[in-house]
Order: structure tokens, then C-alpha cells, then sequence
């Protein structure tokens, strides 16, 4: 009996949850990244790195090279041979986590991530 009762209650309640759904078609494309306007390393490409469950799960001080925390991202990327300064497609830190590269298996960038990074790379990777 008690197990009838543990089973009607649970019934009621997932039958009492609503979800809507949210339909690609209803998610606002991104304003595209305009190459003439400087992209800030502090503002716009530390938080790639470090947001949420993002690059310093694993790529922090005394973890796996490189050290992408904010206060020494810049650094080690730029003195590690990560970014090649107006040359996207030769930096490793927007190729090998990119989104369509298969190199990187925990987490690759977003497309608006990818974006912010080559934009950045090309615009001379300044430290600012």
C-alpha cells in the first residue's frame, strides 16, 4: 500500500510540472563581430576562458598548460606559442578547441566564442 501511494504521489507530481520549450527558430541571432572594432582581451576573451564550467576546469595554475586563469591567460598563451598575433588559423588557442576541430574532447569554443577569438587573433591579440 505504501508503495501505491509513494508511486500516485510521484505521478502527481511530474504531472503537475509545465515546460515550455524554446525553438531554435526563436533564439535572436547574434549581431555579427565587427572586425573594425578592437575586441577586448580582459572583457570579452578572458571570460571565454573562464566562465562556468569553461577552459580553467583544467587549464589552471598548476594544471594543464596553458594557465588560462585571468590574471595569467595573456601571458601564457602569448609566451607558451599559443596565439600568433594576426594569424588565426595558425593559433593553437582558437584551432585546437574550435568547434568543428575533433583535437579537443572536454569542451569546444561556441561559434560566437570562435568568433570573439579569431577576431581578436587577426586584430593583433593586444593585451588590453
Amino acid at each position: 500500500m505504501k508503495k501505491i501511494i509513494i508511486l500516485l504521489g510521484s505521478l502527481f507530481l511530474f504531472g503537475a510540472c509545465q515546460y515550455e520549450s524554446i525553438k531554435l527558430e526563436d533564439i535572436p541571432e547574434p549581431e555579427p563581430i565587427d572586425p573594425t572594432v578592437d575586441i577586448s582581451f580582459v572583457n570579452e576573451i578572458v571570460p571565454i576562458f573562464t566562465d562556468g564550467d569553461n577552459c580553467t576546469v583544467c587549464h589552471t595554475t598548476g594544471k594543464e598548460a596553458p594557465d588560462l586563469t585571468a590574471a595569467n591567460a595573456y601571458q601564457n598563451i602569448i609566451s607558451g606559442g599559443f596565439v600568433i598575433a594576426n594569424n588565426a588559423e595558425g593559433s593553437k588557442i582558437y584551432t585546437y578547441p574550435n568547434p568543428t576541430a575533433s583535437t579537443h574532447v572536454w569542451k569546444h569554443y561556441t561559434s560566437r566564442e570562435a568568433e570573439l577569438l579569431f577576431t581578436w587573433i587577426n586584430q593583433g591579440a593586444q593585451d588590453n
